[in-house]
């Protein structure tokens, strides 16, 4: 029962953001998109971009979304403590991401600090 909920939350967020979208502009759109579907140096240009062009009164949500695939981008690229203090933004933005959570405890176990990894992952399976 809790899986179909947070399934039908997903989908009305998403619902939001396909209606809202076309609100927000479509270069900040496009921006977000390459950010969330690209890796490296690419996506990192794309979320510094979309974080650059991004309205006021954009949900934080999707801030968080942009600052863990940025996060996700720095640590593609060996950036460990960069990674790690955008995935930590994004969890402050949006607390009950299981994704935020999970790449957060990457971050932590890849920069030896198990225990805070353990708590991340942790945290991302009970919001799973």
């Amino acid at each position: 029962m809790r899986r179909s909920a947070l399934s039908a939350a997903i989908l009305s967020c998403a619902a939001l953001f396909m209606l809202c979208g076309s609100a927000f502009g479509s270069e900040w759109e496009s921006e977000a998109k390459a950010c969330r579907e690209l890796s490296g140096q690419v996506s990192l240009d794309a979320c510094n971009s979309a974080l650059a062009s991004m309205p006021e009164d954009l949900p934080d949500e999707f801030v968080a979304e942009i600052h863990r695939n940025r996060g996700i981008a720095y640590g593609q690229m060996g950036r460990k403590e960069e990674a790690l203090h955008e995935l930590k933004l994004a969890a402050k933005l949006f607390p009950n991401d299981a994704k935020t959570q999970y790449n957060l405890g990457v971050a932590y176990e890849e920069m030896g600090k198990e225990w805070f990894a353990l708590r991340a992952y942790r945290k991302a399976v009970h919001l799973d």
